[in-house]
């Protein structure tokens, strides 16, 4: 299994984009030898962006007023779960701060939701995103 190390750009945490500094984001990324990929039909395409529904991420959010993060994990189905296919998802979570650490909310009245529609096959039509 070979390992892809991905370096996230710590220097810009938080700052608000132009939509002119996404499309380059998004232009290099596309361009560049690291890129995640989704299953669309048979054919393995570039994971363009992923989307959860607004109501789940309120969920997360409105939760606790703990809530000051929102966590992405990446996770695998293995397909032994009857009417769940095997493949990747993402997971979301509620992090909080405690002590200035972060945490995973995971409690068992904690939020946590599975699945985000992958673009390729649930994108945005009023913008080109490549699709390779």
């Amino acid at each position: 299994t070979k390992k892809i190390i991905m370096d996230l750009n710590f220097k810009r945490y938080g700052m608000q984009l132009s939509w002119q500094q996404a499309q380059q984001l998004i232009h290099n990324y596309n361009n560049s030898s690291i890129q995640l990929k989704v299953n669309v039909n048979n054919v393995a395409m570039t994971l363009s962006g992923m989307s959860f529904p607004r109501a789940e991420v309120e969920a997360i959010l409105n939760q606790s007023t703990d809530v000051d993060h929102v966590f992405f994990a990446l996770g695998q189905h293995d397909g032994s779960e009857p009417g769940v296919e095997a493949g990747s998802t993402t997971i979301m979570f509620g992090m909080k701060t405690v002590n200035n650490q972060p945490y995973l909310m995971v409690d068992s009245g904690d939020k946590i939701y599975d699945y985000c529609k992958p673009c390729p096959s649930y994108c945005p039509i009023n913008v080109q995103l490549p699709q390779l």
